[in-house]
């Protein structure tokens, strides 16, 4: 919420403290990446349920994290999840439980597996023949 239309973020901010209270905590200032690394990790569930592809950093780093992340069934990054065996979970259906852990570390595993620097290496080598 640092960013964008500020005016919007508000009604975001006041919808959430009504329907989380005090589980809400809007981020709404920039920080050094180790303090948000820090904020992802206490984090249980993400619900992103934008239109629009958009988030991929954070997605990736909760899933990574071991967290439950919820997207739209429509949104291309579920495809593109689904494709790589990455669970991710339909925003029209929002439930509180805690992911597996078994399903945690997998999840995490395959991020760490694909989106680790050795494999950003190989992509670059394929692309650049």
């Amino acid at each position: 919420m640092s960013y964008g239309n500020q005016d919007y973020a508000k009604s975001i901010i006041e919808e959430a403290k009504q329907r989380f209270g005090d589980k809400f905590e809007p981020l709404t200032e920039h920080m050094p990446f180790n303090q948000y690394l820090e904020i992802l990790g206490k984090i249980d569930i993400a619900i992103f349920n934008h239109k629009r592809q958009q988030a991929f950093g954070n997605l990736i780093n909760l899933l990574g994290l071991g967290k439950k992340v919820y997207i739209r069934k429509e949104s291309t990054l579920n495809e593109v999840f689904q494709g790589m065996g990455i669970k991710v979970f339909d925003a029209e259906h929002v439930d509180l439980f805690h992911i597996s852990p078994a399903l945690a570390e997998r999840n995490s595993k395959i991020v760490i597996k694909e989106f680790s620097e050795s494999r950003l290496n190989e992509s670059f080598k394929i692309w650049m023949m």
